[in-house]
């Protein structure tokens, strides 16, 4: 997942020298790698804590996937927030604007129209402009190469072949549609069993059974995007799609062991 999500991304490791988009991403690499095994723990075990533990494993995962998205797409951003986060006169005490929001880096606050963007122009990753100049032509290419691949995948199955018929345009925008819905619920699910709103006891609300299945959600969400992402070429650290691919069966097929042990 790792991979997968922040790429490639090495250009001057043979020089012994990691600069500092490079630390960022090996950073968030490696909380994305921790938070992936812990959720597939909780996915594979029967464990007590599974609803109290399991949404801050999922949420730590999703924030941590996304941002690494956007440090690929939009590197300019994290390198910024990072030399702010280094400022002797930043306060980790206080709520500070420089640091990746939810709402406002990843998700729009609101419905993007042309003339508020001509006034004060905005680029979350999950955004109207966003997904018109930069996921919905990579949303294209994924379709017309997975079209003529022969690719042993349910969960590509499930996402690019029931789409209803028509131009491919159109295909694309059902897709990022059920993605972007997918990530606005899968986020307040988890969010609930974050910020103990619940004054009843979790189990009364959902079972481990309905957080696992969350997490396995998740999981696939953020790894049908992420493979997407390696065909914006904007981006940075892009992987050819065989070997992007390659790694996506990895996840999905760990998934699919799990539920065989299950099932057994």
């Amino acid at each position: 997942m790792k991979k997968l999500i922040c790429g490639r991304y090495s250009p001057h490791e043979e020089l012994n020298h990691k600069d500092n988009l490079y630390e960022i991403l090996s950073h968030i690499g490696n909380n994305i790698e921790f938070f992936t095994n812990k959720s597939f723990h909780y996915i594979e075990m029967t464990d007590r804590d599974i609803t109290n533990i399991g949404p801050y494993c999922g949420r730590a995962l999703m924030e941590a996937s996304f941002t690494g998205l956007a440090a690929r797409i939009d590197p300019f951003k994290l390198l910024f927030i990072r030399y702010k986060q280094l400022d002797p006169k930043y306060m980790i005490d206080k709520k500070n604007k420089f640091s990746i929001q939810w709402s406002g880096d990843i998700i729009s606050p609101t419905k993007e129209e042309d003339t508020e963007l001509e006034k004060n122009p905005r680029r979350p990753l999950l955004s109207p402009t966003m997904y018109e100049l930069v996921w919905k032509p990579a949303i294209v290419k994924c379709i017309e190469y997975i079209q003529v691949k022969e690719i042993q995948s349910d969960w590509i199955q499930d996402t690019f072949f029931t789409v209803p018929e028509g131009p491919i345009d159109k295909q694309a925008d059902s897709v990022y549609g059920q993605f972007l819905t997918n990530t606005m619920n899968l986020y307040s699910f988890l969010s609930k069993g974050v910020h103990q709103e619940f004054v009843v006891s979790p189990e009364s609300l959902y079972d481990s059974d309905t957080v696992k299945l969350k997490l396995s959600d998740l999981i696939k969400l953020i790894s049908l995007i992420s493979l997407i992402s390696h065909n914006i070429p904007i981006a940075i650290g892009n992987m050819n799609m065989e070997e992007t691919i390659g790694y996506f069966q990895k996840i999905e097929k760990r998934r699919q062991k799990i539920e065989e042990r299950r099932q057994n």
